[in-house]
């Protein structure tokens, strides 16, 4: 359920902050936010924001807001406002569109602006990759699983999955 239209003098009163706020551009050009701006992560590129109604919002939210009557409700729905553009700083919203992490993230490996981390660049790693010959080399040899898994503190299915190619298959 869309949140309660505010009144119309906030309303004007955000809409007239946010144009002061934003470099139009001409036809099919990105509109840029040129106010404040934030980060969602640390890996991100910096988006448009604004303080309306006591919360900090994105441009992209307040954008949407104005024209829809309707804040995007990533804490409770999971959407969030995506570009098609791809210029996190736009707030044009035919380059806009509402969507989930799930399709926003697929948007972006589509587009080849996200790559997916495996082997020895994904944080969450607990091998390096000239331990996985030497792993997929053992288990082969039919090693027992557990004793491999205990060396190199992983589990048996960890071995198996190395041992199989659905994990560490491009390590060879």
């Amino acid at each position: 359920m869309p949140a309660p239209i505010k009144p119309e003098h906030l309303r004007q009163s955000v809409a007239a902050r946010f144009e002061r706020n934003v470099e139009r551009g001409q036809g099919d050009e990105c509109d840029l936010w040129t106010g404040s701006k934030k980060q969602a992560n640390e890996h991100s590129s910096p988006y448009g924001a604004m303080w309306v109604d006591g919360r900090n919002r994105y441009a992209t939210s307040i954008a949407w807001w104005l024209e829809f009557d309707y804040w995007p409700d990533r804490p409770n729905k999971g959407e969030e406002m995506c570009h098609h553009c791809d210029v996190t700083l736009c707030v044009k919203l035919n380059h806009l569109w509402l969507g989930n992490a799930s399709q926003n993230a697929l948007d972006a490996f589509a587009k080849g602006r996200r790559k997916g981390r495996s082997g020895e660049s994904h944080p969450m790693t607990l091998l390096a990759n000239k331990e996985i010959p030497v792993i997929r080399a053992r288990a082969i040899a039919g090693e027992d699983y557990a004793t491999i898994a205990r060396d190199y503190d992983i589990t048996k299915t960890t071995v198996s999955e190395i041992k199989t190619g659905h994990k560490w298959a491009s390590v060879v």
